[in-house]
């Protein structure tokens, strides 16, 4: 471990323990929330159920971003993209905030005192993990070999094709961009009936952009490891299927129950030559079995063989 790796954990280990003390914050009594706000100079405290559930939400969501840093201060190899993505997010989260505060009037000291120190803290995030090395460890789980590379050797188990885990990326992306598009069209009709002011329109759109975000993080790293826990197998016996990343399942289809096959594609698909061998056969549990990301000469050879039959 290099010396900027111990101060990379260091500061994520810092930074996390002092956000753990905001779970403190959310049993805080009124009275106390009153006396400290009187302090601040910021005049006679809102008592109202909006203003004490904002107080104690946001305790709890800082809380929770104190929890992640620890966590990621743990293995800060294995955890580099994540501290990555945490680090670009808490530079756009510093500089909203910072826009925030005054926007809303708040004292000098608060507004240096929040949204610079999360800026400050994201770059040196960023300028430190340069130095992180890759980890040494077995690769990670979203790890796949390049397009057109041959699968890992098995004496029966296939597995799909890797040009998979792009399609099912540009997929994701494809489906980021529309709901980027939605938001920012939610927030102009917002501002023009009259809704929201341009500043809370704005607001609704970061905090949409920040869900849209993470929901295109985690689909980028799904399709990776969907393809890492889907195999299948086809022999003159049957046709057996295993996938699912939480819930395994394995979906045995015997060759005489088989009545017929097609093979469609996508127009992603077709770019990258795939295609979804699809499987009808007789009964009612699992009468139609799909099977996405197969080459599509593989695909079309298993149908004729199924067909020859």
């Amino acid at each position: 471990m290099n010396r900027h790796e111990k101060i990379l954990i260091f500061l994520l280990r810092l930074a996390g323990g002092f956000m753990l003390l905001a779970w403190l914050a959310i049993l805080l009594p009124e009275r106390w929330m009153a006396e400290g706000h009187r302090l601040l100079q910021l005049g006679e405290f809102p008592a109202s159920t909006l203003v004490d559930y904002l107080t104690r939400s946001i305790s709890a969501l800082y809380g929770m971003h104190g929890g992640l840093f620890v966590v990621l201060s743990t293995d800060v190899r294995r955890y580099a993209p994540v501290i990555r993505f945490v680090a670009v997010m808490n530079l756009v989260f510093g500089a909203v905030v910072t826009a925030i505060d005054v926007h809303a009037g708040m004292p000098w000291f608060w507004t240096w005192g929040e949204g610079p120190p999360i800026v400050a803290m994201a770059v040196a995030m960023l300028w430190l993990l340069r130095s992180v090395e890759p980890a040494a460890a077995a690769p990670p789980e979203d790890a796949v070999p390049a397009p057109g590379a041959p699968a890992a050797p098995s004496v029966a188990e296939r597995s799909l094709d890797p040009a998979v885990v792009l399609v099912d990326r540009l997929g994701a992306m494809i489906l980021v961009a529309i709901c980027s598009v939605a938001l920012v069209a939610t927030g102009a009709v917002l501002v023009l009936t009259g809704g929201q002011t341009p500043w809370q329109a704005l607001l609704t759109i970061l905090g949409g952009a920040v869900v849209v975000s993470a929901l295109g993080v985690a689909l980028w790293r799904w399709a990776a490891l969907s393809y890492r826990h889907t195999r299948y197998l086809f022999d003159d016996r049957h046709l057996e299927i295993r996938r699912g990343v939480w819930w395994r399942e394995t979906v045995s289809v015997p060759r005489p129950r088989i009545q017929h096959t097609d093979v469609s594609q996508g127009p992603l698909q077709r770019r990258y030559g795939l295609a979804t061998l699809v499987v009808y056969t007789a009964g009612t549990s699992y009468s139609r079995v799909a099977l996405e990301g197969l080459p599509h000469a593989t695909a079309i050879a298993i149908r004729d063989q199924l067909l020859a039959d």
